[in-house]
């Protein structure tokens, strides 16, 4: 998943979603903590990246990249095959 400043995220890797002052944060299991989207964000938000990250692992072995939601107030994450980004290139 494609966090705040371009970074990639495997979505197997976190183990915590936080929601705080600074937007929603996913933590992983190396112990680095890397911000997915600002302020303001919403449970709403979260949820809607659990079902992204859900949706994306269901029986298909492509990676999936996921980006945060376009439209502020969206709580729908985007996602895309990320053979589809790199032909595009």
């Amino acid at each position: 998943m494609r966090a705040q400043s371009d970074v990639l995220v495997r979505a197997d890797a976190i183990v915590v979603l936080a929601l705080g002052p600074e937007g929603l944060r996913a933590e992983c299991g190396t112990g680095a903590a890397v911000r997915l989207a600002g302020t303001p964000c919403s449970t709403a938000l979260m949820l809607g990246l659990a079902e992204a990250i859900d949706r994306a692992g269901r029986g298909d072995s492509r990676a999936v990249i996921i980006t945060p939601p376009a439209e502020p107030g969206s709580a729908t994450w985007q996602w895309e095959f990320a053979d589809t980004l790199v032909e595009r290139c």
